[in-house]
């Protein structure tokens, strides 16, 4: 069985009154817990409020600059992969509202991340995959074997080599899943996404295993002057800038020795 994987909005403001409402992924068959809250959340969080509804799972969710709007992924009913929603939100009364899917509705999608000033939405798509069919068969196939055996597998991200990186508008233009409205950054062989804006919005961090394996690269928002800022072997990933643009924050499985 598949634990379903829902968005939730939790706060206690009288316990870290300068910190942003926190987003909460949790799994469906931990609500009771989460609902009773252990004795350190309770410390920290009021009761979760639920915040999406229908999809199989939801998460990485992120608030944009007026916090009036949430992005997220999303796996649909019946669909094999995630995809990138944009969602009004109400900080006085959270609730689940309807979404508008900002990606085209197939291939894989991820990290989904706000422009400063709150126009345009960064998010990583594999859709223009030109083996796009067989690649979701592939996945429908697999998991309609896992549920026939009982299979759960753990989680695994695939790094996708049909992965670029894209922007969409956040406007009066802006329309479900097309394609025909966005903004390609990058066109290089082999993974790249796990993408975030510079506090100025003038430059973009993002994740690219386009020399052999993932490291951390630097471009203009426009997708220009590409520069690779990581190289040691093993994973580099999932860089943001401080808030004053001066370092980046990253994750890595180097291992350094003496």
């Amino acid at each position: 069985m598949q634990r379903s994987m829902t968005l939730f909005s939790a706060f206690k403001a009288s316990s870290v009154p300068s910190a942003p409402l926190l987003l909460m992924a949790a799994a469906a068959l931990s609500l009771v817990r989460l609902a009773a809250g252990s004795e350190l959340e309770s410390g920290f969080f009021r009761e979760p409020v639920q915040i999406t509804m229908g999809a199989t799972k939801a998460g990485e969710g992120y608030f944009s600059p007026d916090s009036r709007l949430i992005c997220y992924q999303a796996i649909p009913q019946g669909d094999p992969f995630y995809q990138i929603y944009l969602q009004p939100i109400d900080l006085t009364a959270p609730r689940p509202t309807t979404p508008l899917r900002i990606s085209t509705g197939r291939g894989r999608t991820t990290c989904s991340w706000f422009s400063p000033d709150g126009s345009r939405l960064l998010f990583a798509s594999s859709h223009l995959d030109p083996a796009l069919d067989a690649t979701e068969e592939a996945a429908r196939r697999q998991a309609a074997e896992d549920a026939a055996s009982g299979r759960r597998r753990r989680y695994a991200w695939d790094f996708d080599p049909s992965m670029e990186i894209f922007t969409a508008p956040l406007d009066a233009s802006t329309k479900a899943g097309d394609p025909t409205s966005f903004t390609r950054l990058t066109n290089a062989a082999g993974y790249d996404a796990e993408c975030s804006y510079s506090p100025d919005g003038s430059q973009v961090l993002f994740v690219s295993d386009r020399d052999g394996d993932p490291d951390i690269y630097l471009m203009n928002a426009d997708g220009s002057d590409v520069r690779q800022l990581t190289n040691e072997p093993g994973y580099d990933g999932g860089p943001f800038f401080s808030p004053d643009g001066r370092w980046i924050t990253y994750r890595t499985d180097r291992i350094r020795k003496g």
